[in-house]
């Protein structure tokens, strides 16, 4: 980074470059900041002392103190990663960490009684979610003045004022399994006309029991993992909040942290210079030939110039089924507005000063009319209208990149003025504050998506219906839109997937975009209606009567899983409970077709003690132990044990809670008393991931579910440049066979139903994305039959655990029961899947 000290008085600031550094290439700015008077932006204050730097610090706990680390752990450990000193030596590459428990701390001594006006910590992982801020002059006697009790790591800065000589972090509760970890902690001086705020400091609840039936979970429990602070939302925003969807990183992180929001045929992320737009095409398969990926640098980016962009901030202001909208601004107000509609080619957007909008385009090509005519082709050219075309050449990331000419269409009010300077075009909007952008198929659809421009999306709705007496599974999509221009249509433009034109009778235009997923088919319309069977489904296979079938061999398997019993029932970690409890409830049902009543009566009897445990919630028992904890921020339960961030994350919900359901159905079915006492908590279960109800208070409608997408994300916030991602297809199916089992016992015709579309749709999806089952969705390099994760915009050949092809496939097929037949319905299909299997093993082994 360099600065430079200039005095002059201009209204634009060129570099002008009389010299390369690297003759090959040309040049490249992160970054162009101007400070001084005047201008759309105040100029930063000087940065505040940090009366912290370099000063003694006295802590509670070292980690390498820590009874759980092995004496090779410590062995290996080095000062720079935990030692006192490190947290104020304004080295961000050394740190300060505890021992794990709840109630570390840590203090300085800042040398005299200062006057302080902020307090920051920079955490690693290992970040404090509660926590005071305490002051002293002699460090015997501390005042609270400060007190947090939902962080979420990262850097905290906390505004405050006040006058110390000592400033205390007091740990409350750890936002990890570990202790606290402090790359830095900073004391600012406080500048004149710096804020003053007082904070009022809010109780620490105890942790009480919520009745459910005759079971019940834990609420307010400070010291439960929770997930990240959805906090970067506006007020309208309340819990229950929906997670595992595309644009939950804006909820957790500033900016989204840079992550994806993917709405194909568009790529979306916001950064400093503002909202970068991309439209990334079918994607390109990695060097190794196992990978697929849609990514480059941005078409282009849209901005406004009367945002700080040191004091820029995003935040969430309102969602539909698959929509969402965020608002960019350095304060209060919405300065630019932002709605994201999957599978739309458009981005609509709102204003505060119609005068201030930018959009930029290192790759800009040119701009040109309905016609086709370029248009302000000279530095300053000037033209009052009310859309353009706007074309860029890019490139995308690929192992030899490929060039793409890709063109965009920019709607605005009538009298707009549009001036270009370089790459950048300046925009005063007209008679509006309105301005959406388009990905068009071609340059010629300019005036063809003109039409459409202006219907405004402002919400969005998926509907699902089962017909008992034909099977049959609809689905209807519904844009709700708002004219912005009298005279024009009122229906927007949609893109339908591949799993969705294939089953549509909806009609639909000839017109189509390239996508990771394969090719988006257009609908000029705001509705569209899908339309599948469902062909029934039985818990379990029927004992088989084929000769190769033998009953002492399954009888065998029993016997295996008795073994297995009799190590213990109960597992900490959910998800490896579910495993526990998915063929136990098989076993239930093998066990009673084959005549063996005292084998099966014993499995209900281990299901009941596993269940009635996990259901129920005691302040007597173990602290962190077998029961469900809720969490108020986003309205969600989890426990406190999670391999997998189940509670950290939000992850895996659908995969873990639809073993514990399935199991819940099984023995319902046997346990009348069961289902009378506990059946409302394995319902909060139900609720949690797949929730049919709107009304809901407790919990989000249809927590994991992608309805456009038509499957189930594993992610809690879509944390990725690549957007959400799911890996196991088949445990993601099996919690939808959960829900429906449950609504079969239960009678309950609302669950049953969801457990249909969900099962329906999400196999509809694994078919065409995980498989590509019509060999028209992936690339033809791709070197692979199957996938083992799916991202928003891209693929990964591999599992989190393995790489290994059996791993890859398998995850895909587990757990094995009677659902997985529906694989089947076009055997060829599934044979050449499974034929992929062996050839990449190198032929069928014995």
């Amino acid at each position: 980074m360099r600065s430079s000290e200039v005095s002059a008085a201009g209204r634009y600031v060129r570099v002008y470059s009389t010299e390369r550094a690297q003759q090959a290439y040309g040049i490249s700015i992160w970054e162009l900041t101007v400070y001084g008077t005047g201008g759309a932006n105040k100029p930063p204050k000087p940065e505040a002392v940090n009366l912290a730097l370099n000063k003694p610090v006295t802590v509670s706990s070292l980690e390498i103190d820590e009874p759980t680390r092995s004496a090779e752990d410590k062995a290996r450990m080095e000062e720079r990663n935990y030692a006192a000193r490190n947290a104020t030596d304004g080295d961000p590459g050394t740190r300060w960490s505890s021992v794990y428990t709840d109630t570390e701390w840590i203090y300085v001594d800042l040398g005299e009684v200062s006057e302080i006006g902020s307090v920051a910590f920079h955490w690693e992982a290992a970040y404090g979610r509660a926590y005071d801020i305490q002051v002293s002059n002699d460090a015997r006697e501390w005042t609270t003045v400060y007190r947090e009790l939902n962080g979420s790591g990262g850097k905290d800065v906390i505004p405050l004022y006040t006058h110390a000589r000592y400033v205390k972090m007091a740990g409350i509760a750890r936002g990890s399994a570990n202790g606290y970890s402090l790359f830095e902690f900073e004391v600012r001086a406080y500048r004149e006309g710096d804020p003053q705020p007082v904070y009022d400091i809010p109780e620490v609840k105890a942790p009480s029991a919520v009745p459910v039936g005759a079971g019940s979970y834990e609420i307010n429990d400070i010291t439960q993992l929770e997930p990240k602070n959805p906090k970067y939302r506006t007020p309208n925003i309340q819990a229950p909040i929906p997670s595992n969807g595309w644009w939950q990183s804006i909820l957790i992180a500033n900016l989204g942290d840079g992550n994806g929001l993917i709405t194909l045929p568009l790529k979306n992320w916001y950064t400093k210079q503002g909202l970068a737009v991309l439209n990334p095409g079918a994607g390109y398969v990695s060097a190794s030939g196992d990978n697929i990926d849609a990514d480059g640098d941005p078409d282009l980016y849209l901005f406004v110039n009367n945002i700080h962009p040191a004091e820029m901030e995003t935040k969430i202001s309102g969602y539909g089924d698959y929509s969402a909208s965020v608002i960019l601004s350095d304060d209060d107000t919405a300065k630019m507005s932002t709605t994201f509609v999957k599978g739309s080619p458009f981005l609509y957007n709102t204003f505060e000063n119609p005068d201030a909008v930018i959009i930029h385009s290192p790759v800009l090509s040119r701009l040109f009319d309905d016609n086709n005519n370029p248009v302000l082709v000279n530095d300053g050219d000037v033209l009052v209208t009310d859309h353009i075309g706007f074309e860029v050449v890019n490139q995308d990331r690929a192992p030899a990149p490929q060039t793409f000419v890709r063109s965009y269409g920019i709607y605005a009010p009538p009298g707009t003025t549009f001036m270009k300077l370089g790459n950048t075009v300046k925009i005063k909007l007209g008679q509006g504050d309105y301005l959406s952008i388009a990905a068009l198929p071609s340059a010629t659809e300019l005036e063809r998506y003109y039409q459409h421009a202006y219907a405004f999306v402002t919400d969005t709705r998926v509907d699902y219906r089962y017909d008992e007496d034909t099977s049959l599974v609809t689905t209807n999509f519904t844009s709700e839109t708002e004219l912005k221009r009298p005279g024009f249509s009122e229906e927007t433009i949609m893109t339908l997937l591949p799993h969705q034109w294939k089953i549509t009778t909806t009609p639909l235009t000839e017109l189509s975009y390239p996508s990771i997923r394969g090719t988006l088919k257009v609908r000029e319309g705001s509705t569209f209606m899908t339309e599948d069977r469902f062909y029934g489904m039985i818990p379990q296979f029927v004992e088989p009567s084929n000769p190769d079938y033998s009953r002492a061999q399954l009888v065998a398997y029993l016997d295996q899983l008795d073994a297995d019993l009799a190590n213990g029932l109960m597992i900490a970690d959910p998800y490896w409970q579910g495993k526990k409890l998915h063929p136990l409830a098989v076993a239930v049902l093998i066990s009673d077709q084959l005549g063996d009543t005292e084998r099966r009566d014993r499995y209900l009897a281990d299901l009941r003690i596993i269940l009635t445990d996990w259901y129920t919630y005691s302040p007597d028992e173990p602290r962190h132990s077998h029961y469900f904890h809720y969490s108020t921020y986003w309205g969600s339960v989890f426990p406190y044990a999670s391999g997998f961030g189940l509670n950290t994350g939000l992850t895996d919900h659908h995969f873990t809670y639809g073993y514990y359901v399935f199991a819940s159905a099984v023995l319902a079915t046997y346990d009348k008393e069961f289902l009378r006492d506990y059946g409302d908590m394995t319902e909060v279960l139900i609720r949690d991931y797949a929730n049919p109800s709107r009304t809901d208070n407790l919990f989000p409608w249809f927590r994991n579910f992608d309805p456009y997408e038509g499957h189930s994300w594993a992610g809690g916030y879509a944390d990725n440049r690549s957007g959400n991602n799911q890996e196991a297809a088949g445990e993601a199916l099996f919690g939808w066979v959960g829900e429906y089992m449950w609504g079969l016992v239960t009678g309950n015709d609302a669950y049953r139903d969801a457990g249909i579309w969900g099962f329906t749709t999400e196999e509809k999806a694994a078919e065409q994305y995980w498989f590509n089952y019509d060999g028209d969705n992936w690339p033809e390099a791709y070197k692979h039959k199957v996938v083992g994760h799916v991202y928003g915009s891209a693929y990964l050949y591999g599992t989190f655990f393995s790489g290994d092809h059996e791993m890859v496939y398998g995850i895909h097929w587990l757990p094995s029961a009677e659902w997985m037949t529906y694989y089947g319905r076009q055997p060829e299909k599934a044979a050449a899947l499974y034929q992929g299997l062996i050839d990449e093993l190198g032929g069928q082994h014995g």
